[in-house]
């Protein structure tokens, strides 16, 4: 690791003597974390997948100024004088001393942290995500809830290192009750469409639901001609779906009234297996959405999330996009008699028709 120390941030001298402490302690990143930031060359390989909309990509550039030509350039623009690389203030050293030293006892117990993981049985780990969820209030939505992304990042990643990537991909297949996101696509929405910041409206909860099932042929060209380029449909068009897929979201509403909104269509998974590694990405194109009281709109969208871990009892998962993005799942047994005790269609979102009785 390189630290470069940033003109202004006097804090960066003593970390730089206190650094090499913390990584002589700290255990290297993880398979599953680096694994994640180029999962993209893993699924559908010979380049039979091109997402437009999601960071496959790492981008770098061949034209990033070396650290001293920006100092340089810093002093040049602030007038400002450079000693070295660092710039002091000296009224603020004993500040510094007490943050560098808080950074390294942080450093430290984490690191004791991370080696009584391996020593602990699933029950142990799964227990310290539960403690966290228990603590959200909207799953993962709120501004309250986003204090508590970094020991939900953690959590998981304790149980994805020593427990992960150790189901089988029929396992996946059912209804699922989202208890969890870090997604920031999410937390912007509010939930899955938005409307929830409707007056008298609040989100009641999420699910995602993959239904092993036939498509048809029909279904899946129409999947195919939702996506946004034709080289995507070509690279699809020798695949064959696993099932169909849909994402609801339930609105409370006027009280104690529910709305049902679905975006639905078919999905595939692909089975990877990256250096001892095995685990399940689930490839969903949406086609259509009834949202907002309105049916079979046009929705055309694609996302993929990679299972990381299935808990032995197969009922909670964690699943976590392109970027790292966690979701955290607890399966339904019958998801359709659920909807059916709230009033809301077995199938389908609900309609005008639905609601005042057409």
């Amino acid at each position: 690791m390189t630290l470069h120390a940033r003109p202004g941030n006097p804090s960066s001298f003593l970390l730089l003597f206190l650094l090499p402490c913390i990584a002589s302690e700290t255990p290297r990143m993880s398979q599953v974390t680096r694994d994640f930031s180029q999962i993209g060359r893993y699924l559908r390989p010979a380049n039979r997948l091109s997402l437009s909309r999601v960071p496959f990509h790492i981008r770098s550039s061949t034209s990033t100024p070396s650290s001293s030509r920006l100092l340089k350039r810093w002093a040049e623009e602030t007038g400002s004088g450079i000693r070295g690389s660092l710039v002091f203030d000296p009224d603020k050293t004993k500040q510094i001393r007490e943050e560098a030293e808080q950074t390294f006892k942080s450093a430290v117990q984490r690191t004791e942290d991370r080696k009584a993981a391996v020593n602990a049985s699933e029950a142990e780990l799964f227990n310290n995500l539960a403690v966290a969820l228990k603590e959200a209030k909207m799953f993962g939505l709120s501004s309250e809830d986003a204090r508590l992304y970094p020991r939900i990042q953690m959590a998981c990643q304790d149980l994805e290192e020593n427990y992960g990537y150790k189901y089988k991909s029929d396992q996946l297949a059912g209804g699922w009750k989202l208890l969890f996101t870090t997604s920031q696509a999410y937390r912007n929405m509010q939930g899955m469409t938005g409307l929830s910041k409707a007056p008298m409206t609040e989100l009641h909860s999420l699910y995602q639901i993959l239904r092993k099932e036939k498509v048809t042929e029909l279904q899946f060209q129409d999947a195919l001609r939702s996506l946004p380029s034709v080289e995507e449909a070509q690279a699809l068009s020798e695949e064959k779906p696993y099932g169909t897929s849909a994402t609801v979201e339930v609105l409370n509403t006027f009280g104690s009234s529910k709305i049902k909104n679905e975006m639905r269509g078919i999905f595939m998974l692909d089975d990877i297996d990256n250096d001892g590694y095995k685990f399940t990405g689930v490839d969903q194109i949406v086609t259509e959405a009834d949202s907002g009281g309105q049916e079979n709109m046009p929705a055309a969208s694609r996302a993929i999330q990679i299972c990381s871990y299935i808990s032995s009892d197969d009922q909670f998962r964690i699943s976590r996009s392109t970027d790292g993005t966690v979701f955290i799942f607890q399966r339904v047994e019958d998801i359709e008699d659920l909807f059916e005790k709230m009033n809301l269609p077995k199938r389908g979102g609900s309609t005008w028709g639905g609601l005042f009785g057409r």
